[in-house]
């Protein structure tokens, strides 16, 4: 974003995951900016949650609470029963 310090940047990252994951999870990342090639790059390296984060997610009826998981290389929204049965597993 330019005109913005890297402090002001990483401010904003970490309030935008606040506001879409919960500041729970914001407390799990830890961003911070290297100069790689002359260009600034942000990094950002997440550690796992000790519990489930639900993304806050807008639609036109309003916001709903969604989990997600990797399943290989895609993400696959689980709900209902599909979410107990990964719960227990993760974190039961």
């Amino acid at each position: 974003m330019r005109g913005w310090n890297t402090e002001r940047y990483v401010r904003h990252l970490t309030d935008r995951i606040g506001e879409e994951f919960g500041s729970s999870a914001a407390t799990c990342t830890h961003i911070r900016i290297e100069t790689v090639k002359g260009l600034e790059i942000c990094v950002v390296e997440i550690d796992q949650s000790p519990d489930p984060v639900w993304l806050v997610k807008a639609e036109k009826s309003g916001k709903r609470k969604v989990f997600y998981v990797r399943a290989n290389n895609s993400t696959r929204e689980l709900d209902g029963p599909e979410f107990i049965s990964y719960y227990r597993k993760r974190w039961d």
